[in-house]
């Protein structure tokens, strides 16, 4: 149902705070302009400085000394501020959602303390998305021989060996690269879309007719499991863990809906099932028909937490990570004799950087599978 919006009078003359402190629909607006903004910088402007270092010859990786250090320096400094500035914006406006009960939940069990490592986390996500973006520019610049010794490492592949060692002679090493960094741009232009083509009124529930006059209209406004989860999964398009992480923890403590169950007799129907079942009369499956809760809602909001947990799986950390990681340890190893020793550590270092965000990941959702 609703929540109070309003300071209220306890009986003995104690005054509590509100529930809810702020409108949800303005709430909801003020939290989706932060989260485009952060993702137009993800996924359309850093691919654009991505070109712009690949048609720039004094910011071209080399084999010598590997990617630009100002180019390291920009967009490394870029993607912090702008990160730290949009999550701190995000983090107020996801907040504010929370009813007060909620957030003393949030507090017990740790979760608000787990802002600073997650913003941690988006940070390295940000920095990892760059080195995938860049990272066929060196695999280019470092291409000679390259490509077929990579291809011929794939002859002893049962069966398709030979079809493999063809394909990707054609394809050549940088070629894959590219491809596997198109499909990471690819995988999030479907949430950069619904980011950008939602609405705070596509969140939020009313629970009386919206006719009503605009100062009862906070009275009405509800956010469901439903509607936390999907601004999760808008977080997550935005780089913003810990706004998704957020937003999923709450999605979990609003699965739990108030049902009175008057068609099963409500409390007394409850009672009697239990009874019943303590005492051999029933299976316990009976109980959870009775239980004074929605299971309907309970089972979207954990239906639709798997799906976003599956989503973030294989286009994050698969697709964004895991093979990723795979091309830039096989371009370690196949091209080392012709890096310098700077271009190593520089490599060196990208690598310990994308296992470091993929370890941080795999902790990043509160739903599973």
């Amino acid at each position: 149902g609703g929540y109070p919006t309003l300071l209220g009078t306890h009986p003995a003359g104690h005054t509590f705070a509100p529930m809810r402190l702020v409108e949800p629909i303005k709430a909801v607006g003020e939290l989706l302009t932060p989260l485009r903004a952060r993702a137009v910088m993800l996924w359309a402007v850093l691919p654009v400085l991505a070109a712009l270092q690949a048609l720039t010859p004094s910011l071209q990786p080399t084999c010598a000394a590997g990617f630009s250090d100002v180019s390291l320096a920009l967009a490394s400094a870029l993607l912090i501020v702008h990160h730290g500035i949009m999550e701190s914006q995000a983090w107020v406006s996801a907040r504010s959602l929370a009813t007060g009960p909620e957030l003393i939940v949030l507090r017990t069990y740790g979760v608000l303390r787990k802002r600073r490592w997650l913003v941690l986390v988006g940070l390295l996500e940000d920095l990892s998305l760059y080195n995938d973006l860049t990272f066929p520019l060196l695999a280019f610049e470092c291409r000679a021989e390259l490509s077929e010794r990579w291809a011929a490492s794939w002859a002893r592949l049962p069966i398709l060996g030979h079809l493999a060692v063809l394909a990707l002679r054609a394809l050549r090493f940088w070629g894959a690269c590219g491809l596997c960094a198109a499909a990471v741009l690819a995988a999030a232009l479907p949430g950069l879309c619904r980011l950008l083509a939602a609405t705070p009124s596509d969140f939020v529930q009313y629970t009386a007719p919206t006719t009503t006059p605009a100062s009862d209209l906070l009275e009405e406004q509800r956010l469901t499991g439903e509607s936390f989860v999907a601004l999760a999964r808008h977080a997550e398009a935005a780089g913003m863990p810990s706004v998704a992480h957020l937003c999923g923890e709450l999605a979990l403590q609003r699965r739990w809906v108030f049902d009175a169950k008057e068609d099963l007799g409500g409390a007394r129907g409850a009672a009697r099932a239990r009874e019943s079942v303590v005492f051999g009369k029933a299976p316990s499956e009976v109980l959870a028909k009775h239980e004074l809760r929605d299971e309907e809602m309970r089972a979207r909001v954990d239906t639709a937490g798997a799906a976003h947990a599956f989503a973030t799986l294989v286009g994050k950390l698969l697709l964004g990570s895991v093979v990723q990681l795979w091309l830039q340890v096989s371009f370690f190893e196949l091209a080392y004799n012709s890096l310098g020793a700077e271009a190593r550590i520089k490599l060196a270092a990208r690598i310990a950087l994308s296992v470091l965000h993929l370890a941080a990941r795999l902790k990043a959702t509160p739903f599973r599978l």
